[in-house]
């Protein structure tokens, strides 16, 4: 496809040819939404999808990415309720569920927003719901939970830096900085110029030096 070679201007003027001959064309206005949305357009998304629900109510994804567009430009209330409609016409969506629990947890509402990643996961297992559901367990201070999270999702995506980072922060917060030092350090493996990782390493290293520390003994790793 012309989007998938990065030509967004050429497959935006090949929608733009199809809703000219057929008006009426509810999928050629989602994928022209799709393409602005990555674009960054999130606005003239909105107006793709609104017109593409026009035309076909019932289509689910043009629901969940409106949502999206206007969780991206901070209309978050808004968001929900396209999440809420596409859970309406389709409750198996996954992607909904999930959708929904990251605005949530943008909005502060944590405990809310585990519950819609637990629906997600439920319907489909996924790195972004596990490392998703870490982040706001984490924030919560539920740290045990949060690194158990965080483990399914390396053990589904074993090469995301911010899953181990986010470990990391977790496992120093209990004070097992030398399991956390190992999380950063796989994190710079990774992707070397994660900042953050850089300097929680650091932290973490100096912390277990300190005099009269406890040692600690690198934890196991969790099977699945």
């Amino acid at each position: 496809m012309l989007n998938d070679l990065g030509k967004k201007e050429e497959a935006i003027a090949c929608f733009d040819k199809t809703i000219s001959l057929k008006p009426d064309h509810a999928n050629a206005h989602l994928n022209k939404g799709d393409i602005l949305k990555v674009m960054g357009k999130n606005s003239e998304a909105i107006s793709c999808y609104d017109q593409a629900l026009t035309h076909n109510p019932n289509l689910v994804s043009a629901w969940i990415n409106k949502g999206s567009a206007l969780n991206d430009i901070g209309r978050k209330k808004e968001a929900l309720g396209s999440y809420d409609k596409a859970i309406s016409l389709n409750p198996n969506s996954h992607i909904a569920y999930y959708n929904r629990g990251v605005a949530l947890n943008e909005m502060g509402r944590k405990e809310e927003a585990i519950g819609f990643f637990d629906k997600s996961i439920r319907l489909s297992s996924s790195h972004a719901s596990y490392f998703q559901k870490g982040l706001a367990l984490n924030d919560i201070r539920r740290k045990k939970e949060a690194v158990v999270c965080f483990d399914v999702a390396l053990h589904l995506n074993p090469s995301h830096a911010d899953t181990f980072y986010y470990k990391g922060i977790a496992l120093s917060d209990m004070r097992r900085h030398l399991e956390a030092s190992v999380c950063f350090d796989k994190a710079l493996k990774i992707n070397p110029d994660h900042a953050g990782a850089k300097i929680k390493k650091e932290l973490a290293m100096r912390t277990n030096s300190v005099p009269g520390a406890p040692v600690q003994k690198a934890g196991c790793c969790t099977i699945f």
